[in-house]
């Protein structure tokens, strides 16, 4: 995306553009189906065969006790529905009552669905995987602090092995979002050498949206929308909606929308606030459990759906492999645009999503042709433990590892040898406005005191050193913004190399924002 167009109108804001794009004619030719006329399919309440009672009860016993304000289930095993039932309130002050129709934010589970629309401009030999993301950026390029920004490829951006750091940004009270450009100049840059190390990052999935837009000439949203969700028939799949105006953008179907929440000390649900984001690519859709369904069915069938090929079956399986070890679960693995657990013994492919006032789980497995998907409305771990839950029932005699690791692409662990850092670091911190001084100083007895610009030495907090890494954190003003004016938390995550010691400073405020800065340190005489 490019700043030109986000700036075609100035009277709207870059997410009211993509979402009006959305219901428009497309500028490219797209693929066609059979099925994009066809009304909706309204779902219907399945009640669940006996051997998932204990699953029920789970879920009525977490409804009654205010664990969450709402969820929809949906089990699918060879194409029937064997459980469809929604549980609670889509909105509590309303008490507007949750139905299997009902749609809620998905997070990271449109990671998958973006990854999709890029592939299909891989099968139309329009982009190759393997290639440097910067040769389909157009207005601004990825940077390398380690290794080669050439090491940054769609591929690697896909799998979170591009060396992009942590990445996630949160715009409330209608504050405008970074644009794709000011993102990528801002925080578009390799922190780890491509291929190395692993890192689960909003932005890399973000950056696939924005090539998808540059190469199709197509905004994003609506590419999706045409290339995906009607031919899928995922009428109550949107890429994005204007926050605080969901209900009215989504239309016939804004009396699905759901209300989002999250608890306050007391335990209290209360309204989370409506925001966007500078990675839409990466969090920002709103579906419903039967049109999640469609979209892994397809997957499941080697890209196909109801005679509508939406990708070539290479792309399909090349997007299930899973063949990079994540650093956040055991068993954790990663393929292109999906994830998938290696110890369950059996193919398997899906992808969780967690943020302010969402939680959900998409999985599928595809040798025994069953999908699950669990929707919440609350940030919590109820929709992967539900999951978790109907995986036993489902796969009773599931154990052992699988998947097909592939050893060029798994990620490299630390080095164990001793490395001393104690001592006086000087240099700097990379920030968008202007680069930091920074002094950061180690002493013997494992306390750190750190000082930016002028501003004397401050001691740090949860200082750790192994292996030649440091770690430690302080509180400061960093970022100011329309709809945040707090203090964020700082955390340095460092390593030394030869008489420098690099990393990023993960800057964070729960709920808003959480962004890496370079930072390069020398060693002082």
């Amino acid at each position: 995306m490019s700043d030109k167009k986000e700036s075609v109108s100035k009277a709207i804001t870059r997410r009211d553009f993509l979402y009006r794009s959305a219901a428009a004619g497309a500028s490219v030719p797209l693929l066609t189906s059979n099925i994009t006329n066809q009304e909706p399919a309204t779902e219907r309440v399945v009640t669940p065969p006996a051997e998932f009672k204990a699953v029920r009860d789970f879920i009525g016993e977490k409804i009654r006790t205010g664990i969450v304000p709402s969820l929809v289930i949906m089990v699918v095993k060879d194409r029937q529905t064997v459980w469809a039932e929604a549980f609670g309130y889509a909105d509590l002050e309303t008490k507007r009552k949750a139905t299997v129709n009902s749609i809620y934010k998905i997070a990271s589970v449109s990671k998958p669905i973006t990854v999709t629309g890029l592939m299909t401009l891989v099968d139309r030999g329009l982009i190759n995987l393997d290639q440097p993301a910067n040769d389909y950026l157009q207005d601004a390029n990825l940077r390398a602090y380690v290794g080669s920004a050439s090491g940054m490829t769609l591929r690697r951006l896909a799998n979170h092995t591009s060396g992009l750091p942590i990445h996630e940004n949160l715009f409330y009270d209608g504050a405008q979002p970074l644009s794709a450009s000011e993102t990528i100049r801002g925080y578009g840059f390799a922190a780890w050498e491509p291929g190395t190390h692993f890192q689960y990052c909003n932005l890399g999935t973000a950056i696939l949206g924005f090539i998808t837009e540059a190469v199709s000439k197509t905004p994003w949203a609506r590419y999706l929308k045409r290339t995906l969700f009607d031919p899928l028939g995922m009428r109550r799949t949107f890429a994005e909606l204007p926050p605080g105006r969901e209900k009215e953008a989504a239309g016939r179907y804004g009396v699905d929308i759901t209300t989002q929440y999250d608890y306050d000390l007391a335990g209290r649900f209360v309204r989370t606030g409506p925001h966007s984001t500078d990675h839409p690519g990466g969090s920002s859709m709103w579906s419903c459990a039967s049109d999640l369904v469609s979209f892994a069915q397809m997957h499941i069938n080697g890209g196909v759906l109801n005679g509508t090929r939406i990708l070539r079956e290479e792309s399909a399986r090349i997007m299930q492999n899973l063949t990079v070890e994540s650093n956040e679960e055991p068993g954790r693995k990663y393929g292109v645009g999906w994830w998938g657990d290696s110890s369950l013994g059996r193919h398997n492919f899906g992808h969780s999503g967690g943020g302010p006032g969402m939680g959900v789980m998409l999985s599928a497995y595809p040798d025994d042709n069953t999908i699950t998907v669990v929707l919440t409305n609350y940030y919590g771990a109820m929709a992967p433990e539900v999951a978790k839950r109907l995986a036993r029932v489902l796969l009773p005699n599931s154990q052992g590892t699988s998947g097909r690791p592939d050893p060029q692409n798994n990620v490299s662990g630390p080095s164990a040898t001793p490395v001393t850092l104690t001592g006086t670091w000087g240099g700097k911190l990379l920030y968008p406005a202007g680069d930091i001084p920074l002094r950061l100083v180690i002493h013997d007895n494992g306390m750190a005191e750190v000082g930016f610009g002028k501003r004397p030495l401050v001691k740090m907090n949860d200082v750790s050193m192994k292996n030649g890494n440091f770690t430690g954190s302080t509180e400061g003003v960093l970022i100011r913004r329309p709809g945040f004016q707090g203090v964020s938390v700082l955390e340095f995550q460092l390593r030394r190399e030869g008489s420098r010691m690099i990393g990023i400073c993960d800057t964070y405020a729960k709920g808003y924002f959480e962004l890496a800065h370079w930072v390069e340190l020398e060693n002082q005489p």
